[in-house]
């Protein structure tokens, strides 16, 4: 599987999640859950949290539930993603966990969540957590890092009555990942940018002003020579 959006959490190991990116074979390979936003090390700043995502019980399938998740793109350029869980062989994704959707498109997959034979209820099933991270489809490393966002949510078994398999419920997703998102270190250059053009701009502003205040007096010095002028000949 392709690696990981670049960043994950500096977290100690201690403090660590492992989890698992849901895919869509048997065999899931485990990764680390970005930390969460209430830490002081998460390298992702901008964070957005989401309601609960329904899953619904497959007719016939009892320890099945699936959701169809539609990530819509609202950037004018394409974007990576990639999505975790938290719980390991549970969770899968079809056709893929991680990607890329063109500008202002959309891509579908279809989660399935397993309920472990240890569970004799959904009810007795762990919450699901999950993370979409996103990033601009770019060239430039920099541009990546400050457009990354993710998105948190949790995933719940509906009430609802089991559905069909043709009849699985539709939630959206819209990532807006954009470069704005900006480091420290890119805003304190903007900062500087914006002292150093505001400098340039006074600058410019004053020359403007010493010449129109020279051209004034240079036009005054004449309208005197001119009256001296007349007064001699008289």
């Amino acid at each position: 599987m392709e690696s990981s959006l670049n960043n994950e959490t500096n977290k100690s190991p201690s403090l660590e999640t492992a989890i698992t990116a849901v895919s869509n074979s048997d065999k899931s390979i485990s990764l680390k859950l970005a930390s969460t936003p209430e830490s002081s090390h998460t390298v992702i700043e901008k964070v957005k949290l989401l309601q609960t995502i329904k899953f619904n019980i497959i007719e016939g399938k009892e320890d099945l539930a699936q959701v169809k998740l539609v990530l819509c793109n609202l950037t004018q350029t394409s974007l990576k993603f990639r999505l975790k869980s938290n719980q390991n062989d549970a969770v899968t994704c079809c056709p893929n966990s991680f990607g890329i959707i063109k500008a202002k498109d959309n891509t579908e997959i279809l989660l399935s969540w397993y309920r472990n034979a240890q569970y004799n209820s959904w009810i007795d099933v762990p919450p699901l957590k999950m993370i979409i991270e996103s990033c601009l489809n770019s060239k430039n490393p920099e541009e990546e890092e400050e457009s990354r966002t993710a998105i948190r949510f949790l995933g719940a078994v509906s009430t609802a009555d089991p559905c069909k398999s043709r009849n699985i419920p539709t939630e959206q997703l819209l990532l807006d990942s954009r470069v704005g998102n900006f480091s420290e270190k890119t805003k304190r250059k903007i900062n500087q940018v914006g002292s150093e053009s505001l400098s340039q701009k006074k600058l410019k502003e004053e020359k403007e002003e010493l010449t129109n205040n020279l051209l004034y007096f240079l036009f005054f010095l004449f309208f005197l020579l001119f009256i001296n002028y007349g007064f001699a000949k008289k």
